[in-house]
């Protein structure tokens, strides 16, 4: 809620326009031509922490080109298009997260390939593995232990907590559903999908201190697709339940 409460008009537009033109694009897969359900999951949608979190001024427009660039997509479903998405959104995670400044300054410090923590491991496992012979241990114990961290900074990035504290507990639940659906069903923007989960894992996890605002701001048209899809076969009655469970956790203060 403090979130919300030191937000500008102006900075919290870039974010509206991406959630009506999200909506407007993926109104197909809504549940329900016209119902209460319907409007109550639109309204819902309206709650989600990650449309108010207020980046600066060129970061704030740049889910609004993630919305383009997956209507693009919609309508020409091309390897093109999707070389496009993975570069703008490599680029933008990363300007997003800080790790580049305006206009190409690499903040080098915030790499993990910078962090004294890895490099320090690397270098005493290479000499203290006496187990193994030396050469043997320059190819276990060697830049490949990026990977590694790499796959460890982001798992423990992309836990619960974070998750439901951008998107709010009950929208985890449709997103789950529209997961499944995604891998398990024919599903127009599935390549889409799989770039951007790569693309996210590798941004937010060469970065040593990834925020789950920044890391996952470019993603806000994913996420409302993901919800929408997976709204058409939840149970009705425990998504409100959730619903009122998330805004107790969002009103409550924080301990």
């Amino acid at each position: 809620m403090q979130l919300m409460q030191h937000l500008s008009l102006l900075s919290i537009l870039p974010n509206f326009f991406t959630l009506g033109l999200s909506i407007y694009l993926f109104r197909r897969y809504l549940p329900f031509k016209t119902s209460v359900f319907r409007s109550f999951l639109i309204i819902s949608l309206l709650l989600i922490p990650l449309f108010y979190y207020s980046p600066n001024y060129f970061i704030s427009f740049l889910p609004l080109i993630s919305v383009g660039i997956l209507a693009l997509y919609k309508h020409f479903p091309n390897s093109l298009v999707l070389i496009a998405w993975a570069i703008f959104l490599f680029l933008g995670n990363l300007y997003s997260g800080e790790v580049i400044k305006y206009p190409f300054d690499i903040q080098h410090s915030q790499l993990i390939f910078n962090s004294p923590e890895v490099n320090y491991n690397l270098n005493r496992h290479q000499e203290d593995a006496l187990f193994i012979p030396y050469k043997a241990r320059l190819i276990v114990y060697s830049q490949l232990v990026y990977v590694y961290a790499l796959l460890t900074n982001f798992f423990d990035f992309l836990n619960l907590k974070n998750l439901y504290d951008i998107l709010l507990l009950a929208n985890l639940y449709p997103i789950s559903i529209g997961l499944y659906k995604i891998f398990t069903q024919k599903q127009e923007l599935k390549s889409i999908f799989l770039v951007s989960f790569l693309i996210t894992m590798l941004t937010s996890g060469i970065d040593r201190s990834p925020d789950k605002f920044q890391s996952l701001y470019l993603l806000t048209p994913v996420f409302i697709y993901l919800i929408i899809l997976g709204a058409q076969s939840i149970n009705k009655k425990l998504y409100f339940a959730l619903w009122i469970l998330s805004i107790f956790i969002l009103i409550s203060p924080k301990i």
